[in-house]
């Protein structure tokens, strides 16, 4: 079998289904109320969350907060707020403090514990050192379009304003308990050094998009989509196009709960 039949259904962006859908996910950290440090637990606010609404990530001191599908930008963001009272109210109980920012001031990603789940052993196994460092957080927003030229036409246009969307959200200036004089240690982290992430090249055409696919997934540089960790992509499933350079934010709109800042 290969990549592209592996990897990409035989109708991806080709269903009959609603155009123009939102959707987001944030990834948040949890630390220590008193050393401030990343300190895990995600695995145990999850183990009793509301099915769908969390997920678990790379490492035990992050969770991921999923929205709904919605037709407004406003629903989304009600999601996002109304999921993160509820990790405040589970991480105070389970004595850790919420945080929001594309790294954390002074966690240290060799006290991290990556999560026993298959998917991030094998890439702790493929990626080594590249991976465990990857202590970054950040905001997921999906877009869902109808056709393969229309969602390449898309990825092409959005890549453009990577550099402007990263203008307008940069948060981590600090990367282990140093200044670094950037405003996104995020991008130096995970960007610039992670495999198959940052900002990727132009498609010309749905079939190069499969032919990389392709040769990414018979070469065994990937074993699923999830894998291509462009600032920008086609996702066949859930047949959206998601920006993926966006930090987790502290405010997701005024008025939101805020979570712990250092």
């Amino acid at each position: 079998m290969t990549g592209v039949r592996a990897l990409i259904p035989e109708d991806a962006f080709e269903k009959d289904l609603p155009e123009g859908t939102l959707g987001a996910e944030e990834e948040l950290w949890l630390a220590d109320p008193e050393s401030l440090k990343l300190a895990g637990g995600a695995q145990k606010i999850l183990a009793g969350a509301p099915e769908s609404h969390y997920t678990g990530e790379l490492i035990d001191c992050e969770i991921e907060s999923n929205a709904g599908v919605h037709e407004e930008p406003e629903d989304v963001l009600e999601d996002l707020v109304s999921r993160r009272r509820y990790l405040l109210d589970e991480t105070k109980r389970l004595g850790r403090l919420l945080g929001v920012s594309g790294t954390h001031p002074i966690g240290d990603w060799r006290e991290q514990e990556i999560i026993d789940q298959p998917h991030y052993r094998q890439l702790e196994e493929k990626l080594g050192w590249l991976i465990k460092r990857n202590n970054t957080f950040a905001l997921h927003t999906h877009y869902a379009v109808n056709g393969r030229e229309k969602a390449i036409y898309l990825y092409n246009r959005l890549r453009e304003y990577v550099p402007h969307m990263l203008a307008l959200s940069v948060n981590s200036p600090f990367w282990q308990g140093e200044l670094t004089d950037m405003q996104s240690s995020r991008v130096l982290i995970f960007s610039r050094s992670i495999h198959r992430a940052g900002v990727p090249d132009p498609l010309g055409s749905w079939d190069e998009y499969t032919d990389y696919v392709d040769y990414a997934y018979r070469s065994g540089s990937i074993h699923k989509l999830g894998e291509i960790w462009w600032d920008v992509r086609p996702a066949p499933p859930p047949r959206s196009v998601p920006s993926n350079c966006a930090p987790a934010m502290l405010r997701p709109t005024p008025g939101a709960p805020a979570p712990s800042p250092l």
